[in-house]
This record gives structure tokens, C-alpha cells and sequence, in this order.
């Protein structure tokens, strides 16, 4: 007996093609700088306000940069570094007591800042002093008494009459027995302590006579 013969059928193939996935690029647009903004008249001014300050600014430190470096030292006087007296201190050098003598050296014995004053005083016959103005220096007259030899031993002192505290020093009564010249800006007291004969002051009152004496004393 005849079989019946099998058809085989074939599973449709279910399986599809699918499409190719596409990667989608978003473009960003570029950004456009925003146009320059023209400043305001008030930002124009403190602007230039602020530039003028620093030019300024810098200009003033220059200069004073400029002065400080090139400016000279401070001036030192001749006379700077000698020991000056002031009207009080002449009166216990020379003021008169009224019993023949003068002075009364004592006052500056153990006085601080005239430790040199008192050894200089006791420990010599003769004290000079001499009158000047530090607006009128005579650099003869200086060079004068740089040439005196033992010059820092000698009780040589210097009053600058153009000082305050010494304003009322040429007319002053108790001075009076020096006869210092009024108007005269340079003159030389020299004081004889054991002038047997009571002429203890002797004044040279003008720059020719201080001359004159520092010489003999050089």
C-alpha cells in the first residue's frame, strides 16, 4: 500500500532586516559675541580721573626719590663739634660778684654735660671766649683756631650770639664790664684769672684784633 507522500514545509523565515541605526549630530550654533559697548561719559571720566591719580602718583615719588639721593648732608658748622656756652653759663665764668671776683666755677662741677667745662676752667690761668654769629662765620677766624696747637686742652669757649637763649647778651648790665661792642659780630674775651693787677678781661672787639691774638695763640 501506497504511502502518502509528506510535503515538508519550510517556516517562513520571520526574521527582518533591520535598519542601520543613524547616530544623529546636533550642530550647535556659535556663539556670537555680544557687539562692544561704547563707555559711558561717566566711565570715561573716572577712568581718566583714575589714570591722572597714578601719573600723579608716580610723578611725586620721582621727585622725592630724585631729591632724597642727590640732595647734600646734612650742613655741620665749622664750630659744630666745639664747646658753646649760653648767656647763663658766662655768669658763673665771668659775672661779677660785686666782692672783686668773677664767676663761680663750681656751679658746673659735676653738672652733666660740663664734665669738660669744669676740668678745662680749674686746670687753666686763662679762658678765651669768643663772640660770634653762625649767619657770619669768617673762615679765617676758623682756620685760625684749627691751627691753635693743644687746642682741645685750652679753656676756649664759643658763644653764638645769633642763638635764642643768648638774644640780650650784648646789652645785658651784668655783662656790662666785658664792653663788648654791640654791633660787632666777632670778638674775643680772654680772661686772666690770676691777674695780679685786677685787669682780668681783655677784649680784641674786632675781626683783626681776634685774628691777631689767635695767632699768638697758634
Amino acid at each position: 500500500m501506497a504511502r502518502a507522500k509528506k510535503h515538508k514545509h519550510t517556516k517562513p523565515n520571520k526574521k527582518q532586516a533591520t535598519p542601520s541605526s543613524v547616530t544623529s549630530v546636533t550642530k550647535t550654533p556659535k556663539e556670537v559675541p555680544p557687539r562692544f559697548r561704547k563707555p559711558s561719559k561717566n566711565e570715561i571720566m573716572f577712568f581718566r580721573i583714575g589714570m591722572l591719580s597714578i601719573a600723579l602718583t608716580v610723578v611725586i615719588v620721582t621727585v622725592i626719590f630724585v631729591v632724597n639721593y642727590f640732595k647734600d648732608p646734612e650742613f655741620v658748622g665749622p664750630f659744630d663739634e666745639m664747646q658753646h656756652l649760653t648767656m647763663a653759663d658766662l655768669t658763673y665764668i665771668v659775672g661779677d660778684n660785686g666782692d672783686g671776683t668773677y664767676g663761680d666755677f663750681t656751679y658746673f662741677m659735676g653738672r652733666e654735660g660740663y664734665e669738660d667745662v669744669y676740668e678745662k676752667l680749674m686746670g687753666n690761668p686763662f679762658i678765651y671766649i669768643y663772640f660770634y654769629r653762625s649767619s657770619d662765620i669768617n673762615e679765617d677766624i676758623v682756620q685760625d683756631i684749627e691751627s691753635i696747637e693743644g687746642f682741645d686742652t685750652m679753656a676756649f669757649f664759643l658763644v653764638d650770639m645769633d642763638r635764642s637763649a643768648n638774644a640780650e647778651l650784648l646789652t645785658d648790665p651784668d655783662f656790662a664790664h666785658l664792653g663788648l661792642w654791640e654791633n660787632n659780630n666777632h670778638q674775643l674775651i680772654t680772661y686772666d684769672i690770676e691777674n695780679e693787677d685786677g685787669a682780668f678781661f681783655t677784649l680784641d672787639p674786632t675781626t683783626s684784633q681776634v685774628r691777631i691774638t689767635l695767632k699768638k695763640l697758634g
